[in-house]
């Protein structure tokens, strides 16, 4: 009984999860191939889709030290993709009924998160 008393707010929690999991999975997966993916900015092919259009982060990256190419083009790649996946939610809005609004919302939300997260330890790097 509790939990369906519970159960929105567990749906909530669950969409804002899928959406954090979804960017640490990117970037796990971006690092761990590492060298590999020097060609594309060591990033995988869907996140260096979306970072090649942004090309005020690929003049960031152009501009980076040799040694720190990786660490940038990670930050730089999985902010664009998770930008790209803000904006792709957010454009869904208008058509969705009550529940998906909340859906969408509650993914934007941990979309946003991960963004706050990347941005946080961005910035905390070499202390």
């Amino acid at each position: 009984d509790k939990k369906n008393e519970c159960i929105a707010e567990y749906k909530c929690a669950k969409f804002r999860y899928a959406a954090v999991s979804n960017i640490q999975s990117m970037l796990y997966n971006c690092y761990r191939l590492g060298e590999k993916l020097k060609n594309t900015h060591y990033v995988l092919l869907p996140v260096h889709e979306v970072l090649i259009n942004r090309t005020d982060y690929v003049e960031i990256y152009d501009n980076a030290p040799e040694n720190e190419k990786m660490d940038y083009g990670l930050y730089l790649g999985i902010m664009s993709f998770a930008d790209k996946l803000i904006c792709d939610n957010e454009k869904n809005l208008d058509g969705a009924n009550d529940w998906e609004k909340i859906e969408i919302n509650e993914r934007v939300n941990g979309y946003n998160y991960a963004k706050q997260c990347l941005l946080d330890a961005w910035n905390k790097r070499g202390e």
